[in-house]
């Protein structure tokens, strides 16, 4: 009897485990720019601020619901702040 060692991937196919981590980079990514973004809002620099409010939104999924009503929070602060 042959051993089998399971389905064959195809190349460069992303195992789910690496589906996984990918996604967990991303969601740190967009944590660091909100980080960022808010650092910047407080230092007054409002237009760099919402740069990184739309760079960290599109990062996370759609469960990350309130990370994503935190971004539109700061992006409105940000946005008032502009136009001071």
């Amino acid at each position: 009897m042959p051993l089998r060692l399971g389905r064959r991937r195809a190349a460069g196919s992303p195992t789910s485990g690496t589906r996984r981590a990918l996604a967990l980079i991303e969601r740190h990514q967009a944590r660091a720019r909100t980080d960022l973004a808010e650092t910047l809002h407080e230092a007054g620099d409002d237009t760099a601020a919402l740069a990184r409010t739309a760079e960290a939104e599109p990062l996370l999924p759609a469960s990350a619901a309130p990370h994503r009503a935190y971004l539109a929070r700061l992006r409105e602060r940000c946005e008032a702040g502009a136009r001071r």
